[in-house]
């Protein structure tokens, strides 16, 4: 489900022999776009097209930010891979982090960034396992500067469990939900694409 709702896919509204297909963040993204490649439209309905990878910089998430809070939105959430949550621990700021070393046990290395403090506001950075690779095939990774408030899953059906027919010892149980991803406005956030 996560994977999914962080994807590139576009949403299909399907037919009579497919199923629908919910648009994935990374369609829905388009005014806030920090990347080589070429945002979706906006609207979920047209996938964004890869670009050369590039490293992640400070900069590319201080423009990030900027171009989320200038268009309305106050973003607090930097959800990012594994791979890039390593990178982000490593940007400069770290560097003026300091923490007292106590006089009787061990010290302890601070090498994680778990807050970035921006110019318009804390991000909380959360690394993310389920974070879809490029849609280049390349490997490459997404970044996404989020404000939740303007993000959510909108439920036609909530999960439901049904039991199925029983096969010998076997029980069986279906689980059921219909639900796609409500992007309240798009401008709120900002996606940072193409990271090597």
């Amino acid at each position: 489900m996560e994977t999914i709702l962080l994807s590139n896919q576009a949403a299909d509204a399907g037919s009579a022999s497919t199923a629908r297909e919910l648009g994935g963040l990374q369609t829905w993204l388009n005014t806030n776009y920090e990347g080589s490649g070429t945002a979706g439209t906006g609207d979920g309905t047209t996938a964004r097209v890869a670009g050369t990878d590039a490293a992640f910089t400070e900069t590319m998430l201080k423009n990030a930010v900027k171009k989320a809070y200038e268009a309305g939105g106050n973003p607090s959430v930097l959800m990012v891979s594994p791979t890039q949550k390593q990178v982000v621990s490593g940007f400069a700021g770290i560097a003026e982090q300091r923490y007292m070393a106590p006089s009787e046990g061990q010290s302890t290395i601070v090498g994680a960034a778990d807050v970035y403090l921006s110019d318009f506001g804390a991000l909380s950075v959360v690394p993310n396992r389920f974070i879809p690779q490029d849609v280049g095939g390349d490997g490459g990774d997404t970044a996404f500067v989020l404000d939740p408030e303007y993000a959510a899953i909108a439920y036609l059906r909530p999960f439901a469990t049904n039991e199925l027919a029983k096969t010998g010892d076997s029980e069986k149980t279906q689980l059921l939900v219909e639900y796609t991803l409500e992007v309240k406005n798009e401008a709120a956030h900002a996606i940072i694409a193409d990271l090597a």
